[in-house]
């Protein structure tokens, strides 16, 4: 049997795709990038609101104690940007990036359960910047645009990105007369209602065709490993 031969590529969007990639799937690029950094910089601004009126921190003291709790919550984050990729690749695309982000809305619901502890206000945030950080690490342009197109695939990313911070600036405007930690949750809501849908945008890799004969033959091969064997086929230098 010969190797599988390069079917033409699709135009979607002005981008050239691989075989079976749609609109709805380009979409979901856009839409997760815009949860994703939605929802990070939401709770960067509403970390400012709620340690004056939940916390009870001194307003002189408000900026240097959100500093050190955005500190603490980068530095793990990244550990998560390190294993984000092998989370794709193990777990696949679409549970992952839905997986991710209903988890951080779980952590803004849950979020007034912290309130006064400081302390558990801390590992929230650093939770949901650990999240974050996984799911703006999506494969997706890889997965469903072809190489001459990528920089163009890039635009398409990050317009979800400033969407998404523009949702979340004027979602911190129309509720700036609710305290944080009711808005807070809120948004929370919101945001596993859209994670829900935001997952039938998203095609597995293995879903896809038309890739280069040598790269489909190896995404075959690896579809077919169990998830131990995706693990070790990761971490060793021969695959």
């Amino acid at each position: 049997m010969g190797e599988p031969v390069e079917e033409p590529s699709n135009t979607v969007f002005y981008l050239k795709v691989y075989n079976n990639v749609t609109h709805v799937n380009l979409i979901g690029i856009l839409t997760s990038s815009m949860l994703a950094f939605g929802s990070c910089s939401f709770m960067n601004v509403q970390t400012v609101t709620l340690l004056q009126d939940s916390f009870d921190v001194p307003k002189d003291d408000v900026g240097r104690v959100s500093a050190k709790i955005l500190t603490w919550a980068y530095v793990f984050s990244i550990f998560s940007a390190l294993t984000a990729g092998y989370i794709y690749d193990i777990f696949g695309r679409r549970i992952t990036i839905t997986l991710t982000l209903l988890l951080t809305a779980g952590c803004m619901i849950i979020l007034p359960i912290t309130i006064p502890s400081l302390f558990l206000f801390c590992i929230l945030k650093t939770c949901i910047d650990s999240l974050y950080t996984a799911t703006a690490s999506l494969p997706l342009i890889v997965d469903y645009v072809r190489p001459q197109d990528h920089g163009k695939a890039a635009s398409l990313y990050g317009l979800g990105a400033v969407l998404g911070e523009a949702v979340a600036m004027t979602t911190v405007i129309v509720f700036s007369s609710l305290p944080g930690s009711v808005c807070v949750p809120l948004f929370g809501m919101g945001l596993a209602g859209l994670s829900v849908l935001n997952y039938f945008t998203i095609r597995e890799r293995e879903d896809i065709t038309g890739y280069p004969a040598r790269m489909q033959e190896e995404a075959d091969e690896f579809a077919a490993l169990s998830k131990c064997d995706k693990l070790k086929a990761l971490t060793s230098e021969s695959w």
